[in-house]
């Protein structure tokens, strides 16, 4: 009796098992050839994303109809591939260490494969976890400024110099910056509204944004007879 049941389980697996066989098709794990890659510093990670299709086509050249010979339509066949198998990232910016990122496949990215050449592609959802992102390194920007004066009073002129700065598009900017007396007050400014984005793209955070100074050193004009 158990000799005629395991008969008949086999018997009907027999007929799914052929079809599989039969198509001789060979299954590739797309999920093989994806790289994510994040960079940046925390809280201003970016996440970018590439796929291998040259690899993959080089890993299943038979299963794509090709040989060490089909150079022009290996070029063909991944073209094909970069149409319509694709993805997206559910997230790629402004990434902090903690996060987690998730690439989702098209969800009929592989159809125009598979129906084209002896192919299965696997598709499933690429989590990542967001980790090892430096920190932004806090700085002084007046650390790297030097103030002078030029001319005569009233109509001194200040001058800012930070040729030495860490970041990059960025830049001091001066109230007044004209018509100066000695013993006037000058409030001087780092960057503009987005200042603190653009040093946080770089790895840096500015502690002081805003400073006054005191004109002093202009020689003056002789402006009374006491004088």
């Amino acid at each position: 009796m158990n000799l005629k049941r395991n008969f008949m389980k086999m018997a009907a697996v027999l007929p799914l098992a052929a079809v599989l066989v039969g198509c001789g098709r060979t299954t590739i794990n797309a999920n093989d050839y994806l790289d994510i890659s994040v960079d940046g510093f925390d809280t201003v990670g970016t996440a970018s994303y590439s796929i291998d299709y040259g690899k993959m086509i080089e890993d299943n050249m038979e299963a794509f109809g090709l040989d060490k010979n089909s150079e022009m339509e290996a070029i063909g066949v991944e073209l094909l591939m970069e149409e319509h198998l694709d993805g997206k990232l559910d997230k790629k910016s402004e990434l902090k260490n903690g996060d987690e990122i998730t690439f989702k496949w098209n969800d009929s990215a592989a159809d125009a494969l598979e129906q084209k050449y002896k192919v299965k592609i696997k598709l499933s959802d690429e989590k990542v976890d967001v980790k090892d992102l430096d920190e932004p390194e806090k700085f002084d920007p007046f650390n790297f400024l030097t103030v002078s004066y030029e001319g005569f009073a009233p109509n001194g002129t200040i001058k800012l110099n930070a040729d030495k700065l860490p970041v990059s598009g960025v830049s001091f900017s001066a109230d007044p910056a004209d018509s100066l007396s000695n013993g006037d007050t000058v409030k001087v400014t780092f960057g503009d509204p987005d200042c603190e984005q653009k040093c946080f793209d770089q790895g840096y955070i500015p502690e002081t944004l805003e400073k006054e100074f005191t004109v002093e050193g202009l020689a003056s004009y002789i402006q009374t007879i006491d004088e």
